[in-house]
């Protein structure tokens, strides 16, 4: 597992690629029927809430990173799911409902006199967990499903856990497979609200976010883009100059 530690998200992104191009190895997919570099990775950001740049090397615009953080955050394409056309949403798994049975007249061993079922969800029972007991290492949200052994499109992220801890709230992510081109900026953007959003509940410091993957990767077709991201990155290096691989804020969001 290699591990990569940075102040800000687009740091941690472009010292992830780099780490990627030099010590991924081949992996020939019958699944897929093409090759791909991958390694396994462990990205810390330490201040995950410094925005200020966005990577040059991210697939899309500022349009297509605010539809994914409201398909996650805000479940924008849970209809899919009414509608058949796909089993599941990163969403749907983290907000959807879930009722807890709650005893509400009391009873003796096994033998419960009244209960009733109230609705709740994986992302409130989380949050609730650490209200009543910050050093708990049990508010975790299982978005990997047993039924999706089955599916042939399973859930690249499995689980989500949060911590409270003495720099505030840690928030981990781990993913089975994650297109470190096409997908992990967004992904890691979008996990990154979701962390804040718990952290504003709780009145405590957004203190680090870390992305695990077990298989972070590029796609062959992509090795291109890969190439011209550790090559931007290297010209930083060498002069300093944020301009070559960033945008600033403002610049991507036209604001």
């Amino acid at each position: 597992m290699y591990v990569i530690e940075a102040n800000t998200l687009w740091h941690g992104y472009y010292k992830a690629l780099s780490q990627l191009k030099y010590f991924g190895d081949v992996v020939e997919s019958k699944s897929w029927g093409t090759k791909r570099l991958e390694v396994p990775i462990a990205i810390s950001i330490l201040n995950p809430l410094d925005h200020k740049y966005i990577p040059k090397a991210i697939p899309g615009g500022a349009d297509e990173l605010q539809k994914y953080v409201a398909v996650v955050c805000d479940g924008t394409r849970d209809w899919a799911i009414a509608e058949g056309k796909q089993p599941y949403t990163y969403h749907d798994r983290i907000f959807g409902k879930l009722f807890k049975t709650v005893d509400i007249m009391g009873g003796k061993g096994n033998i419960k006199l009244n209960q009733m079922y109230i609705p709740t969800s994986q992302f409130k029972e989380a949050i609730g967990e650490l209200r009543r007991d910050p050093a708990s290492t049990r508010a975790v949200i299982a978005v990997l499903d047993k039924q999706d052994s089955t599916l042939e499109h399973r859930p690249c992220l499995n689980h989500l856990q949060f911590m409270i801890r003495s720099n505030g709230l840690i928030m981990y992510s781990t993913f089975r497979s994650n297109d470190a081109i096409k997908a992990s900026y967004f992904n890691m953007y979008a996990l990154i609200k979701l962390g804040q959003e718990v952290a504003g509940a709780l009145g405590v410091k957004f203190g680090e976010y870390t992305h695990v993957a077990h298989s972070y990767h590029v796609y062959e077709r992509d090795i291109p883009q890969l190439n011209l991201a550790d090559e931007r990155y290297g010209k930083y290096l060498d002069t300093g100059d944020l301009r070559q691989i960033c945008y600033t804020n403002e610049e991507f969001f036209g604001e």
